[in-house]
């Protein structure tokens, strides 16, 4: 292992993980580190009756497929003249050519939408989804496993192919959640169901193997079940006393024996499986009980003690009913009228109604109006009084002129927009919904990566709030990347943390490099970020302005020094051959001397020899180099 200043490869990395997108280029370490965190910070371990089930990852604590396709089709809708997303239309999409892909993405002539927002980078005619998290275009793969399509290239996109659950294969590998599945045997290979696959030589649980299974007898069971002749599994661990012989996957992630009844691997005690009957969204019954659970594997399943089986059924979202009652979850919806019960919705705020009354989940909703209550888009309902956000009034709003608006999801949590013919509203926050104070609601729009204007101002989302960029002209406004700005009169670079906006410079004088760097006629700026969430810019001591030249996000030179630009400082490389020096993409850079990793000098590499090869790994004519999560690099023999 090369000795390369590991403190502050730790530093780097982390840095990478908590701002990517910020910087560009770092594609490769933020998948390599979050690789290491699905497969070991991410599975926290919960006690069950007998033994600890794994946890996590989004599919593994979803509903079914058929009730998450239910959802899809329900978030976009197209009417004559428009498309939209939850309620609120899409003002770039077109109605005519628009089509609903699954997972939550779209498409029409024109652009690919995720979530009713427009991957900037996408084909629209090449795109494709391909199955799970997992989209490509004639360009880039996309994975939505993190929430955002997050691009990259690393593939053969020609040939790359989805197997299922997360596993993928383009004409030269076995991906994992998109890093290559080592030692797996590519001819062999199958994905068997859930999150297990084979090949000749293992079985594989997510991109471990999985050693303590049966080879020959092994078998996906269904949901996140296995079994072979001797065990019953969920995940990668034993269900103590399961039998095997017996074993079934049902619905929603329960299943069962001859013995018992389980979900996610935990016995429901009393449970008949003799007599189970999945009902719909977490409900099952036998012939003395009704079982609730939720989707996550960390509810437990509760006894519904007063629902009469015999009569008992599902309705919609999480909504249900017997001969005397109807209930949300597990609990009763008190007095509700069985004749006019209708669900509305069953996204965040689940809402009914009936002729007496309007509820969200299961709580009743004070003095809203039954007949003109309605929904209307993402959270927010109303009625010929009021407009309501999660059953609270939004306070002075208008409901015959209110309506929501498609906005930018730039942070966690996400914030929401609606307006009236008064005023601008923010909401998505645990201190509910507020005026945008000083807004126009008529010139009022979304510009993209939480900025925003009116006729007045450009605003920013400022985590659950905004920020009024006074200084800045709205009606020349632009937005460079990496949060610089410019208008008629200055340049800008905004700070989306703490929301403090800093001139930079005269406009006119003002250019923008790789790499969040910029300069000006006197000075360059690069933007930096520590391990506490941080960010700043910051000129770069001693920089000459007029010849300094980014060779790609990382490397930098002017006439007085080449450059390695970290995510907390800028590093002089000393004893370097200006003349020579060039980025080496995807892994640094090299001279006619030397090759350079993080601005460190690789004392066994050989500079004429060097490239890059692709998934971190690059060679010369005597080594193969492989980046080494926290290390740097390994290096072996050719």
């Amino acid at each position: 292992m090369e000795n390369i200043n590991k403190k502050n490869i730790w530093l780097i990395l982390l840095s990478i993980f908590l701002f990517a997108g910020v910087i560009g280029g770092g594609v490769f370490l933020v998948r390599y580190f979050n690789s290491d965190q699905t497969t070991n910070e991410l599975k926290t371990e919960i006690a069950t009756t007998t033994e600890e089930v794994k946890n996590n990852e989004p599919e593994k604590i979803a509903a079914t497929n058929e009730e998450k396709q239910k959802e899809i089709l329900k978030e976009y809708e197209v009417k004559t003249g428009g498309v939209y997303y939850r309620g609120s239309l899409m003002k770039e999409a077109d109605h005519s050519t628009f089509e609903c892909l699954e997972n939550l993405y779209g498409k029409d002539k024109n652009h690919v939408y995720y979530r009713g927002h427009i991957v900037e980078e996408a084909d629209s005619a090449s795109f494709e989804y391909l199955g799970g998290d997992y989209a490509k275009d004639k360009n880039y793969d996309y994975c939505t496993k993190w929430g955002h399509p997050s691009v990259d290239k690393d593939f053969d996109l020609t040939t790359l192919e989805y197997l299922g659950g997360d596993y993928l294969k383009d004409k030269d590998y076995i991906y994992y959640v998109g890093w290559i599945l080592e030692g797996a045997d590519y001819s062999t290979f199958e994905y068997l169901g859930g999150d297990y696959a084979k090949d000749k030589n293992h079985i594989y649980e997510d991109d471990n193997i999985f050693k303590i299974a049966d080879f020959e007898t092994f078998e996906y069971s269904g949901g996140p079940y296995a079994k072979d002749k001797n065990n019953v599994y969920v995940w990668d661990r034993k269900i103590k006393g399961a039998d095997s012989a017996t074993f079934e996957y049902f619905e929603h992630n329960y299943a069962k024996d001859k013995n018992c009844v389980y979900y996610f691997g935990k016995n429901i005690i009393g449970a008949d499986p003799t007599a189970l009957e999945y009902l719909g969204n977490g409900y099952i019954k036998d012939k003395e009980f009704v079982y609730y659970s939720c989707s996550d594997y960390t509810c437990k399943t509760d006894i519904l003690e007063e629902a009469d089986p015999s009569t008992f059924e599902y309705i919609e979202g999480k909504y249900a009913k017997d001969k005397d009652s109807i209930y949300y979850d597990d609990d009763i919806i008190k007095n509700a009228d069985f004749a006019t019960f209708e669900v509305l919705n069953s996204f965040r705020y689940s809402y009914a109604k009936d002729k007496n009354n309007v509820y969200v989940w299961s709580k009743i909703i004070a003095g809203a109006d039954p007949i003109t209550f309605e929904y209307v888009g993402y959270e927010y309902t109303k009625d010929k009084n009021n407009v309501y956000v999660g059953g609270r009034i939004i306070e002075g709003a208008d409901p015959a002129t209110f309506q929501p608006l498609l906005s930018d999801c730039v942070d966690v949590p996400c914030l929401i927009y609606s307006k009236d013919r008064h005023h601008v509203y923010q909401g998505g926050c645990e201190g509910g919904t507020s005026i945008i104070k000083g807004s126009d609601p008529a010139t009022f729009k979304f510009l993209g990566e939480g900025f925003m204007r009116d006729k007045n101002y450009i605003y920013h989302e400022h985590r659950c709030g905004f920020s009024i960029l006074k200084e800045v002209d709205p009606a020349t406004y632009q937005f460079l990347g990496d949060y610089y700005i410019k208008d008629k009169n200055h340049a800008y670079y905004y700070n989306k943390d703490n929301g403090e906006l800093k001139i930079i410079a005269d406009s006119s004088t003002f250019e923008l490099l790789k790499g969040g760097c910029s300069k000006t006629l006197d000075y360059v700026y690069c933007i930096f970020h520590d391990m506490g969430g941080s960010n700043w810019i910051k000129s770069i001591e001693g920089a000459d302005s007029k010849t300094f030249r980014m060779l790609d996000d990382y490397y930098a030179k002017d006439k007085n020094n080449a450059y390695y630009i970290a995510f907390d400082k800028p590093t002089i490389i000393k004893e370097v051959d200006f003349a020579s020096l060039e980025p080496v993409e995807g892994w640094g850079a090299k001279d006619k001397n030397n090759v350079y990793y993080w601005g460190y000098v690789m004392a066994k590499a050989d500079p004429a020899t060097f490239e890059y090869i692709g998934e971190g790994r690059a060679q010369d004519k005597n080594y193969i180099y492989e980046k080494e999560l926290y290390e740097g690099y390994n290096v072996s023999a050719r």
